[in-house]
Order: C-alpha cells, then sequence, then structure tokens
C-alpha cells in the first residue's frame, strides 16, 4: 500500500505516464505500443528520461474511437489492438499462441491496423504462421443492468492451424498507468469484475487463467511459458498493477468474442457479492450479440442521410465515410466535443465547428439536439471571463449558420432569449491588449450573427443595439491592427495587439475562416497567410512551436481552408497532406510528431481535426459565395481530370443541390440540380467563364487544362 500511495497520483490519473518506480520494479514487463518503443534504446521511437520521473507517451498518440449511437460511452483502440473501454482506465490486450511461440501485439512488426468498412468497426490483423490472426472491435447498444452499451473484441483464427487466444486484462492504457487493485473469475463464472464491477464478460468459461501482482510479476510469462490453468481466480494487489489473462482454444477460422460494458461506472476498492458479480448477465450471451458485420451495415443505414460523395480519389473517399461516422460518434445528444476523454472542460467555442459540421454535411438533427442544449452555458456565469464571452459568441455563429442551412425557424424561436442573452453579454466587448485578435474576430462574428436572428424574430431594438456593437468592435479592431502593422513593418495580424510574429498569428485566420468577416483575398489575410508560410510551416503542414511543439493537422487544414476559398491549389496539397498524415483507419491525433507521424500531444482522436479535414472537403466541392450563389468544383485536382465526379443532397445556404462532372475527351460536362431556383452557379475549377441561374440543367464546360490558379473574387462567408 505504501508504493501506492508513493506513486498512486499519478497513476490514477491515468494520463501522466509509466512511473519511474513501476520501471525500476518491472523490467520484464509486457508494456503497451507506445511504451515498448520509447524505452528500447535501439527504436527511433526511444526518448530518455532525463530527469523526468516518468514516461510519457509523445510518440503514438494515436487510437481510434469505437461506440454506438445509443450511448455517450465510447472505448479507444490503440495502434496494435490495446482496448480501453473507459477514460484513464485499464486496457485490454490480445496474444495469440501459435505452434512456434506466442504473438504480443505490442512488440510484433507485421501487425496491420484498418476499418475496411469506414465505420467504427476496427480489425487489426498480425501475421503468424500460416495466416493471420485477426481482431475486431466495436461496439453494440445495452441493456440492464448495463444500459451504455457494450465493447466487444473478436478474435479470428484465419491460419491454417489452431491457435490460443489470450485476453488480457492489463494495468495501463494509450497514455499511462491505471488502478487495478482486485481481479476475481468465481468458478464456473463467465463475467470477470476489477475492482467490484462486471469488466470482461466472457463466452464461456476460460481453458486457463493467469493472474498476478506488481511485486510477482506479469502475468504474460505464465501464459506464454504454458502455465496457464482453469479457473476460479483472484488476483489483489495493493500496488494497484493487477493484470490477468483468460485463455480459449481457437481452431481454424474459429471466431471468439468478450464483451466490456461501456459506462465508466464509480469503481470500489472493495469487491461487493450480489447480482452484480453473477455469471449469467444478459450481455454475457455472446452468441447473442451482433456481429461486426451487422453493426457495420447499422451505421451505413445511418449514413445514407445528407451530403454524399463520389470522388475520383477512392482513399479520400473512404476518409471522408469514416471521418462522417466519427462525428456522428463525438455527437452525445447534449453535446459535441473535439476531446471527449481529455478530462477537462472543452469550450464550447472548441465545439462549434464541429456542430457546424454536421448541418454542412446534412445531420441536422444531430445539430439542433446540441443547439437546444445549449451547452454554451457555463454553471459558474461569470461575464468577466472571457471564455464565457467566447463559448456566447460561437453558440451565436452556430444557431446562425443552422439556420441558414435549415431554415428551421423554430429552433431559433425557442433559442432567442439565449440569444438575446448572448448579444448582450458581448456588447460590451473591447479590444483589450494581450487579449488574442481571434476572440475578438468570434466575438464580432456573433454580434452579426445575433444581430440578423433577433432581426429575423422581430427584436428590432436588440438587433440595433447588436449591430452598433458590431460597428464599435470591427473599429476597434481595424484600428488597433493598423497599430500593429506600422510596428511590425508590414500588413498581417499578429496574434494579439502588440505581439510580435510569432506562431499563433495562425489564430487570427479565423477572421477568413470559419467566420468569414474577411475574405481570402482581402490584404490582412494575404499578409498573414503569408507569414505563416514563410515561418510556421514543415513542408505543407503548420508546425505548433508555441503549445507541444508538432505538426497541427487541425491548423493546417485552417490554412488549407482559407486558400481553397481563394481557389489556390496549395490548399489541396495541403490537405492531401494531413491525409497522407491520417492513421491506417483514418483518424488524427491533436499534434503530430513532425519525424515518426505518430501523434505527440493531446487527444490522440481529434475531433476537431475530423470536423476540419470534412470542412475542407466540402469547400472544394461546394461553397458558398457572398453574391448569394454557389460555387462548385472551387479547386479541381489535376489528378481528377477525366474521372467523374458526383455531389449528391449537399446542404448550403441556398437550399440543397446535386450535380455530377462527367468527360467528354478533355471537355468536362456539369449536371445539376438544385432545390430552389435562381441560385447563380460558377464552377471555378473547371471553367472560370460559367455562370447559370438555371435550377436544373446540363452544360459542356471548356477544355480543362491543369492551368496555376487565380484567386477567385468572389470567396464565400465561414
Amino acid at each position: 500500500m505504501d508504493r501506492w500511495r508513493s506513486f498512486g497520483v499519478r497513476r490514477t490519473a491515468g494520463r501522466v505516464g509509466i512511473d519511474g518506480g513501476v520501471l525500476s520494479g518491472a523490467p520484464d514487463w509486457l508494456w503497451p505500443f507506445w511504451a515498448e518503443r520509447q524505452l528500447d534504446p535501439e527504436s527511433p521511437a526511444f526518448v530518455p528520461r532525463g530527469d523526468v520521473p516518468f514516461v510519457v507517451n509523445v510518440t503514438q498518440r494515436n487510437w481510434t474511437t469505437v461506440g454506438n449511437l445509443a450511448s455517450p460511452w465510447a472505448a479507444i483502440v490503440d495502434p496494435r489492438g490495446l482496448v480501453t473501454p473507459w477514460a484513464g482506465g485499464w486496457s485490454l490486450d490480445w496474444w495469440v499462441g501459435a505452434a512456434d511461440r506466442w504473438y504480443l501485439p505490442s512488440r510484433e512488426i507485421a501487425v496491420r491496423q484498418s476499418r475496411p468498412e469506414a465505420v467504427p468497426v476496427v480489425e487489426t490483423a498480425m501475421r503468424i504462421p500460416g495466416g493471420d490472426a485477426v481482431q475486431r472491435v466495436y461496439a453494440v447498444p445495452g441493456s440492464s443492468p448495463d444500459p451504455g452499451g457494450l465493447v466487444v473484441v473478436e478474435v479470428e483464427n484465419r491460419s491454417a492451424v489452431p491457435v490460443a487466444v489470450a485476453f488480457a486484462l492489463r494495468p495501463y492504457n494509450a497514455e499511462g498507468l491505471a488502478v487495478v487493485g482486485e481481479i476475481e473469475l468465481a468458478d464456473t463464472a463467465i463475467t470477470v469484475s476489477v475492482d467490484g464491477r462486471p469488466a470482461l464478460l466472457l463466452p464461456r468459461p476460460p481453458a486457463g487463467v493467469a493472474g498476478s501482482t506488481f511485486e510477482a510479476g506479469d502475468c504474460v510469462h505464465r501464459v506464454t511459458a504454458g502455465q496457464a490453468a482453469p479457473g476460479p481466480l483472484r488476483v489483489e494487489d495493493a500496488d494497484g498493477l493487477g493484470q490477468a489473462a483468460f485463455v480459449y482454444p481457437l481452431p481454424h477460422r474459429g471466431t471468439v468474442r468478450i464483451g466490456m460494458p461501456l459506462a465508466p461506472e464509480r469503481r470500489s476498492r472493495r469487491i461487493a457479492a450480489g447480482p452484480h458479480r453473477a455469471g449469467d448477465l444478459a450481455e454475457s450471451d455472446a452468441a447473442r450479440w451482433p456481429g461486426p458485420a451487422d453493426v457495420a451495415r447499422g451505421w451505413q443505414a445511418r449514413l445514407r442521410r445528407g451530403l454524399q460523395l463520389d470522388l475520383p480519389d477512392s482513399r479520400l473517399g473512404a476518409a471522408v465515410d469514416a471521418n462522417r461516422a466519427d462525428l456522428l460518434l463525438f455527437h452525445t445528444g447534449a453535446g459535441i466535443t473535439p476531446s471527449p476523454r481529455a478530462g477537462r472542460p472543452v469550450s464550447f467555442r472548441e465545439s462549434a465547428p464541429m456542430v457546424v459540421t454536421l448541418d454542412r454535411f446534412g445531420f441536422h438533427a444531430e445539430a439542433a439536439e446540441v443547439l437546444r442544449a445549449r451547452p454554451w452555458r457555463s454553471p459558474a456565469r461569470d461575464s468577466g471571463r472571457f471564455s464565457v464571452w467566447e463559448a456566447y459568441a460561437a453558440a451565436l455563429w452556430a444557431i446562425a449558420q443552422h439556420h441558414r442551412m435549415t431554415g428551421d425557424a423554430a429552433v431559433v424561436g425557442e433559442l432567442i432569449p439565449a440569444v438575446r442573452e448572448g448579444v448582450r453579454l458581448l456588447a460590451g466587448h473591447h479590444v483589450v491588449a494581450g487579449l488574442p485578435y481571434q476572440q475578438g474576430f468570434w466575438c464580432l462574428r456573433g454580434l452579426v450573427d445575433g444581430a440578423g436572428l433577433l432581426r429575423l424574430a422581430g427584436d428590432g431594438p436588440t438587433a440595433d443595439e447588436a449591430e452598433t456593437a458590431a460597428g464599435r468592435l470591427r473599429d476597434a479592431i481595424t484600428a488597433s491592427l493598423e497599430v500593429d502593422a506600422g510596428r511590425i513593418g508590414r500588413v498581417a495580424m499578429p496574434a494579439a495587439p502588440g505581439r510580435g510574429l510569432d506562431a499563433g498569428i495562425v489564430g487570427s485566420l479565423a477572421a477568413c475562416v470559419p467566420l468569414g468577416l474577411l475574405g481570402p483575398d482581402d490584404p490582412w489575410v494575404t499578409g498573414t497567410l503569408d507569414v505563416v508560410r514563410e515561418r510556421f510551416c514543415l513542408g505543407d503542414a503548420y508546425y505548433d512551436a508555441l503549445a507541444r511543439s508538432g505538426l497541427s493537422p487541425a491548423l493546417t487544414l485552417q490554412i488549407a481552408a482559407c486558400e481553397v476559398e481563394a481557389g489556390e491549389h496549395k490548399g489541396w496539397r495541403r490537405l492531401r497532406r494531413i491525409l497522407d498524415a491520417a492513421s491506417p483507419t483514418f483518424t488524427w491525433p491533436e499534434v503530430v510528431h513532425p519525424r515518426l507521424g505518430g501523434g505527440c500531444g493531446g487527444e490522440g482522436h481529434h475531433g476537431g481535426a475530423a470536423a476540419a479535414f470534412l470542412d475542407v472537403v466540402r469547400r472544394v466541392v461546394v461553397r458558398e459565395t457572398p453574391a448569394g450563389g454557389l460555387a462548385l468544383a472551387t479547386v479541381f485536382p489535376p489528378e481528377w481530370a477525366g474521372q467523374p465526379l458526383e455531389v449528391r443532397d449537399a446542404p448550403t445556404h441556398h437550399g440543397r443541390i446535386s450535380y455530377a462532372v462527367r468527360w467528354h475527351g478533355d471537355r468536362p460536362a456539369l449536371l445539376w440540380q438544385c432545390e430552389h431556383p435562381g441560385v447563380q452557379l460558377t464552377v471555378p475549377g473547371l471553367d472560370r467563364s460559367f455562370s447559370t441561374t438555371e435550377q436544373s440543367g446540363e452544360a459542356l464546360l471548356a477544355p480543362y487544362r491543369a492551368r496555376v490558379p487565380i484567386p477567385v473574387q468572389d470567396a464565400g462567408p465561414g
């Protein structure tokens, strides 16, 4: 118990790393994939600890979220199939015993991961003699006593001979250590309890079990030595590093599944008796759980709504499909967050772009559900806290975007009191030295959109107040920018009044994207982009030198969105760079290691990056223009020439639109159908001379030439 107290703070947090005291006391342990590489002095990912007393995951913060739409809870899967059902909790590993030896995924080279159906079903294949062992992880809805649902782990033997599979309960996860004090499997039971609650739901009593404690050593050695024996099993570890493995024989082409409850119930240190530990839980009937193919079909049915794309690039199309599914997965009904496992409050300003992306891809019901829940309202509201102002500003922008996409007057009517409240909060804002310009731009956007919403609701006086406040704020920001331009000697927007041109300057691009306050050809925007490209990009990716010292997918995509708005192929190249940096399951961490390509900071599956990726793709295929029209195919990559493109049911500020591009030699033909008549359509990436207001039709465009693009004059709003 003393050792537990000595490093328990770092361990119970589950987010700092592996304590040096544990490492020195467990030199022959099997660690997760990230730690195996960082602790290996011969690995390119080796990270010396120096004077730091623990090992932190700074090379492989990559994981994939799995969950179901009936539950707010989700699990994560690391690049080797290590599954963590609860944030900061223990994980489940899988080991395969073949004829020659045991295969441990965190140490093997021949391991591949994918999402074959582009839905939250993760497949990890490990090469063994005679074929593959394949693990699949997915989630299914639950019922009493675990209505939060289950994460199911399935292993299939695709080799030519029988193998053994061990499901190993480990006291660590993709970020650090986790507390496992007590593990119990009663004789003939099929429910494994950890610290007093059901943890593993087994298909049948295992053929062998092996448990151990920190002092007794890693149970992997007993399993690989063939010492796993029939149950029962009970492990008590005062150090909180208990482990256990449950072994099953698996014939050729055989499959075995186990389940784990997803709801992160509070765990006691005392194992309780009663029905919660019984071996006949309804969910433990593995034969009745839906299989991965059933789950994939269910997701695909949900994803047939909204914007549909048939792109010439199959990999890009798969990434779009996967991130559409992830966007729905990050939606939890009353909220949506880019960092679901961060364990910290996330400002609605970070979540609002995800709500708007839901709307832009046709998931209007989900967006409305978040807006109706008003997640921007702080429990301890303090109008002097800028984060509260910013959250309200983002809410006003998201509400206005929802109305433009849907015309949903009912939602606006319900939210008008919140709109009025937000406008009055923001009306007193002014530029203060040291506060970022980005925050000022968000407040300005909130006032502009708030005024429009209030006028729509018939509240002219309050709308007038908002417009007056917006004018004052716009003048104050412009005056401050002009002072800064004179001080630094060039037209560019620093991160805040009085600051130099540091890496934080990228935040000021919010004035262009997503907020649409400044066009992409505005000198303030072009000057800021020039600085960012010159000083803060490694190749086509933005390097975050201020916060976590890595490449930022989300900020790189924000730059790309500004460039796409201007019709620049640089934006397309930047999008491709981020697609190349995606994991095999098409996810991105918050920050990417510049040399190794793995996640090195923040969230390992970042919802903000997913939304930013979808946003740029949508801008490429369709975007609104301030003149009241729609630009189709703003950028058309040369590699797409001669290949068909189809866009169906794209929600826009002017109703839904569908169009297709077909080819007659080197001449593209455009076929289109608009929901409403009179919308001006252009196709700047294919033929800058073409324009029409016909509701539907077909036109043969000018011959396509891979050209150096020029800025598009009618760049759209955010």
